[in-house]
């Protein structure tokens, strides 16, 4: 089975990660490049010098969901 993430972004910001297989755990690392306006306490550094705000996500269970964005987008 090919897991699949539907990543759902609003306004710029990761609101949800959705996959289609409950079974299999899933770990998302967010990178957000954009830290104008950030928390100093939150900005890391990558190897490139380039400055970003990174945090962890959990993945939802949506398997009729993912399944439709899929399908239109597959299309």
């Amino acid at each position: 089975m090919t897991v699949r993430l539907v990543i759902s972004i609003e306004g710029g910001l990761v609101q949800a990660v959705y996959t289609n297989n409950k079974a299999i755990k899933v770990d998302v690392a967010i990178v957000d490049y954009d830290v104008e306006g950030g928390d100093l306490d939150e900005i890391e550094t990558d190897d490139c010098g380039n400055e970003y705000i990174g945090r962890l996500e959990t993945t939802c269970e949506a398997q009729p969901y993912v399944n439709e964005v899929f399908e239109k987008l597959l299309a």
